[in-house]
């Protein structure tokens, strides 16, 4: 080899070496901690006093609230009226009288 190419191979592994070792600093320490719930809903475990805001959240989101309610239909219950109404009315069953009584 000559003195050039071990020259720059060397400057290039002494650069590779101080990245390395530089780099943990630089990015400094990881560190992680404990996930922890905490409930907002009152009825699972959050604060009591909490409800009037999430009753303002919940009307705020009410896309039903000014909607006129609809009127039910009644069309086949008319049509099954008119149906009854038409028909005639069976002859009641009468007892046979043909056999005496004893």
């Amino acid at each position: 080899m000559t003195d050039k190419k071990l020259q720059g191979a060397l400057t290039f592994f002494l650069c590779l070496a101080c990245i390395v070792v530089a780099s943990p600093s630089l990015i400094g320490n990881a560190s992680a901690s404990e996930l922890v719930y905490k409930p907002v809903n009152p009825n699972f475990g959050g604060n009591p006093f909490g409800g009037g805001f999430l009753q303002g959240n919940a009307a705020s989101q009410d896309q039903f609230a000014n909607a006129p309610a609809p009127l039910p239909d009644f069309s086949g219950l008319e049509r099954a009226l008119i149906r009854l109404g038409e028909q005639t009315p069976a002859a009641p069953a009468t007892p046979d009288t043909t056999t005496p009584a004893n």
